[in-house]
């Protein structure tokens, strides 16, 4: 694993599940999209 944690603050989390919403991508093409992780 690794040492380094990515730290998402409240707006980009809002915005994020807002874009999951409107999308009718999956989950890993959105991920890709945001380069983050799919089980984030």
């Amino acid at each position: 694993m690794s040492g380094n944690r990515q730290h998402y603050n409240e707006t980009f989390k809002r915005e994020t599940v807002k874009y999951v919403q409107e999308q009718s991508k999956t989950l890993e093409q959105i991920a890709d999209e945001l380069n983050i992780n799919p089980g984030t």
